[in-house]
């Protein structure tokens, strides 16, 4: 009996954590060349397969790369999967009800994504689409003058269709003045747009460093709002609730729609293993599909990056059938790539805790943290789990709700994930 089992039961034929769904045989490396050092399977660009199934397990792998993207979001709308309801939402809330919007979640939910889509999606509507991921010295003025650069003059009220400036191609970070540009100035020439609609995307706002900032994204949004400006704000970023990630929404709820981003559901990981096999001609079994939902509790990352591991597993035995063990295999690999990515002190503080058998406590709590947005409800916290406070876990600050989180968000996964290969 694993430890899922011990904390969760499971009496059913592959219920989380069951000794069935565990079991499988291992998923053996094909045969190396020993010869020479590791060289690359293919030349870059010389296989690339456009809507249709890679012939053998070999070829395979070439697409497996395109289908399976952990590291980078997707955005080839036919890659999209799941979250049909959530983008329906969201385009209501942008089009009919004319809301700015703020996407919060943990890391690896899928938000970039989510928001790559939608901007192909607005594109296609005829919107004009600006989109930027926030940095730490982002400034108001850099962001003004990105969003004028993506705005032809054609929409600008003060100019007609066959000005000088129009026919030389000008946009309105050409009329804007030099220098800092305040909150006032960049609202009145957003305030002058004309036949066309315009969504600002900011992306990893958590990484902005500055009040300032937040506050002037505060204000652009009720200068907007106030003038019925045909321009909306975006908002993304990592965050256990509104309030953490933006501090200054109050003033302004009522214009701005909050949107917490939840974990994909069993059907949207299935949707998105199909989406997947339809591209590499790999087949999942049954087994295997139940294995990656359990391990990747509705994440895309997770999804992503056990299913590429599995794939590639699979392959080099010169099989396209993801086989359970192969999943198996998969997930200890992960495990490894995420040690690899972690800070020494967190590393360390896992590590102490599996060799302390502290494993079953702590995976616990990694599970209920990647369920619910990186938050870890009071009542999953058992007594004596707050040991390690200002190592591992910790209090979030002025919570309602009296809830912790993990210092460092991937100690989560990897702790997660070391429960299920460990346990």
């Amino acid at each position: 009996m694993n430890w899922f089992t011990k904390i969760f039961g499971g009496d059913k034929p592959y219920e989380y954590g069951s000794e069935e769904m565990m079991a499988g045989p291992e998923a053996g490396p094909a045969d190396r060349r020993a010869a020479g050092l590791p060289g690359f399977r293919q030349r870059a660009g010389a296989f690339v397969i456009r809507g249709q199934q890679a012939p053998n397990a070999a070829d395979a792998r070439a697409l497996i790369r395109e289908a399976f993207t952990p590291s980078q979001p997707v955005s080839r709308r036919e890659r999209f999967a799941g979250r049909r309801q959530l983008l329906q939402d969201l385009i209501v809330a942008l089009e009919d009800q004319r809301l700015h919007f703020v996407l919060y979640g943990d890391r690896g939910i899928g938000k970039t994504s989510i928001l790559r889509v939608l901007s192909k999606q607005a594109e296609d509507a005829g919107y004009l689409i600006c989109y930027v991921s926030c940095s730490e010295t982002l400034t108001f003025t850099d962001l003004a003058r990105r969003i004028a650069q993506r705005i032809p003059l054609l929409h600008h009220a003060d100019y007609d269709p066959g000005s000088p400036e129009i026919e030389k191609g000008m946009h309105l970070s050409d009329i804007l003045p030099s220098g800092t540009i305040d909150v006032p100035t960049m609202s009145d020439a957003l305030g002058r747009l004309s036949d066309t609609r315009l969504l600002i995307m900011l992306d990893e706002f958590d990484r902005v460093a500055t009040d300032e900032f937040r506050r002037s994204i505060a204000e652009l949004i009720k200068n907007l709002s106030d003038s019925a400006a045909p321009a909306q704000l975006v908002i993304a970023g990592v965050a256990s609730d509104l309030s953490e990630l933006v501090a200054q929404i109050p003033s302004i709820r009522r214009n701005v729609l909050g949107v917490l981003v939840p974990n994909m559901t069993d059907e949207e990981v299935g949707e998105m293993l199909e989406t997947a096999e339809r591209t590499t001609g790999l087949d999942f079994t049954a087994p295997a599909r139940e294995l990656v939902t359990l391990a990747s509790l509705g994440l895309p990352y997770l999804v992503g990056l056990i299913s590429q591991h599995a794939g590639f597993i699979a392959t080099e035995r010169g099989q396209i059938k993801v086989e359970k063990g192969d999943v198996r295999a998969a997930i200890a690999k992960a495990r490894a790539d995420l040690s690899a990515r972690l800070s020494a002190r967190t590393l360390y503080t896992v590590e102490r805790c599996i060799a302390d058998g502290e494993l079953v406590t702590y995976g616990k709590l990694a599970h209920a943290a990647l369920r619910h947005g990186g938050a870890i409800p009071a009542a999953a916290l058992p007594e004596g789990a707050a040991t390690k406070k200002g190592t591992l876990i910790e209090p979030i600050e002025d919570d309602p709700l009296e809830r912790w989180r993990f210092v460092d968000d991937g100690a989560s996964t990897l702790l997660w994930l070391s429960a299920l290969t460990e346990g």
